[in-house]
């Protein structure tokens, strides 16, 4: 029997997850092997935590575990990303209403008329693999309710290149893609298959040049991680206004 919680909130790694550890109380730890999660409370919200893990692969299956393990009324996943969008700043924050899996950008038009076509199908609901997943507008709209002059409603990359796969970065940021990171599009997705209401929401810790490589990675802002993570709490407080 799976156990109900308010939210479930995810991020790719622990060093993102500080802010909650910070404002949750009565901690608990529960091991579902091989996952780990911690469960607590928020303002009279039963939250459970974990991290996801890096690139697509993991966290598809970190999400699936977790899906099949709690019934939460909500789903989030914070964290932190490169700026695609050169007019971003370190600490500039995007609401994942959009979402684009970068790795399967352009495929639909490369595969559609050949011999591959049928491998466009989606394998877990009726139609196509999208071109891009969208958010719950519910949550996208408690995000945007958060007082704070940093955030932006966009769209989010995601690619298991790191830090992006230069070949596509100019049509990238032509389609409005403003971040990249290793495991939105995949949250989306599994989100949608078990039809949980979900958003991702993102911070700038670095920025990528033109050609969408970054020099300066090793000089990123991971602490820029508590800002999406203090927006998720701010959803996670109101959720019940939601009426899920």
């Amino acid at each position: 029997m799976k156990i109900s919680v308010d939210a479930i909130i995810f991020s790719a790694f622990l060093g993102e997850m500080n802010h909650y550890k910070e404002s949750l109380t009565d901690l608990e730890e529960i091991s579902a092997p091989p996952m780990q999660y911690l469960i607590g409370n928020y303002r009279g919200k039963i939250v459970a935590l974990t991290h996801s893990g890096l690139g697509k692969v993991q966290a598809t299956i970190s999400f699936t575990l977790a899906f099949t393990y709690f019934a939460p009324k909500i789903a989030l996943f914070t964290g932190t990303a490169g700026a695609v969008n050169l007019g971003l700043k370190t600490g500039s924050v995007i609401i994942g209403q959009r979402c684009i899996d970068a790795d399967l950008f352009g495929v639909h038009k490369a595969l559609t008329g050949t011999g591959f076509e049928e491998a466009l199908k989606h394998r877990h609901a009726d139609g196509l693999i999208p071109e891009e997943y969208f958010a719950d507008e519910r949550l996208v709209k408690l995000a945007d309710q958060y007082d704070a002059p940093w955030k932006k409603i966009g769209c989010l990359g995601t690619s298991d290149n790191f830090p992006s796969p230069k070949e596509k970065i100019a049509a990238l940021r032509e389609a409005g893609v403003d971040t990249m990171d290793m495991e939105a599009s995949a949250f989306y997705n599994t989100a949608a298959v078990f039809e949980i209401a979900a958003l991702a929401i993102r911070s700038v810790s670095n920025t990528l040049d033109e050609t969408g490589g970054d020099e300066a990675v090793h000089a990123a802002d991971i602490r820029t991680a508590d800002r999406p993570a203090a927006m998720a709490l701010h959803i996670v407080g109101s959720v019940e206004s939601l009426g899920l």
